[in-house]
C-alpha cells in the first residue's frame, strides 16, 4: 500500500471522505482476496457490533478493525482507542485469542506505540488476547527521505487499554 498504491488509495480517500474509511476497507478486502483469502467479509453482525472486515483462514474466522489515523476529520488518539477496544470486543464475540487493529495513517506523523514488551509483530496482550496493530503510512509527500522531517505521535499501551 504504502509503496504502489499510496496516490491511489488517497485520491480515493480525499474524493468522498464522508466513506473514506469504508472505501480504504474495500480495497483492503480486495488485497486480502488478491492474496489468498477467499471470504474477506465486510461489516458481519456480531453481538458487539459489526467488524469491519471479518476472514476466513482455514475455516477460522479472523476479526479485523479498520480505523483513520489524520485525514480530513483528523482522527487521533481517541480514534485509535475506540479500534482497539472494539477489536477486543470481536475477538471474545468470535472467542478468539486474537483480533487485528488496523490504522491507515493520513497524518504526517509517524505513530510509534510505546508498550511494556516490544511485541514483534507490534501486539497488545489484554485479558488473554493479542490484538496486533498494522499501520500503513499514506501520505502525499513528495520530498525525498533526506528532506523529510516526520513528527513522531506516541501512543501509549496505558492509554489504550483504559
Amino acid at each position: 500500500c504504502e509503496w504502489f498504491n499510496n496516490g491511489d488509495l488517497l485520491e480515493k480517500y480525499f474524493n468522498d471522505t464522508a466513506y473514506g474509511e469504508d472505501l480504504l476497507t474495500k480495497d483492503l478486502r480486495k488485497f486480502l482476496f488478491d492474496n489468498g483469502i477467499d471470504y474477506p467479509f465486510s461489516e458481519p453482525n456480531t453481538p458487539s457490533g459489526k467488524p469491519d472486515l471479518v476472514f476466513v483462514n482455514n475455516n477460522n474466522p479472523l476479526a479485523l478493525e479498520v480505523k483513520l489515523y489524520g485525514g480530513k476529520n483528523n482522527y487521533g488518539h481517541s480514534h485509535v482507542k475506540k479500534g482497539f477496544h472494539q477489536a477486543i470486543s470481536y475477538a471474545n464475540d468470535y472467542n478468539k485469542s486474537f483480533a487485528y487493529l488496523f490504522i491507515f495513517n493520513l497524518s504526517d506523523k509517524l505513530l510509534e506505540f510505546n508498550l511494556k514488551d516490544n511485541n514483534e509483530p507490534t501486539h497488545i496482550n489484554i485479558n488473554n488476547k493479542s490484538i496486533f496493530i498494522v499501520v500503513v503510512n499514506l501520505t502525499d509527500n513528495k520530498k525525498t527521505a533526506s528532506q523529510i522531517q516526520k513528527e513522531i505521535v506516541q501512543i501509549n499501551e496505558e492509554y489504550l487499554i483504559k
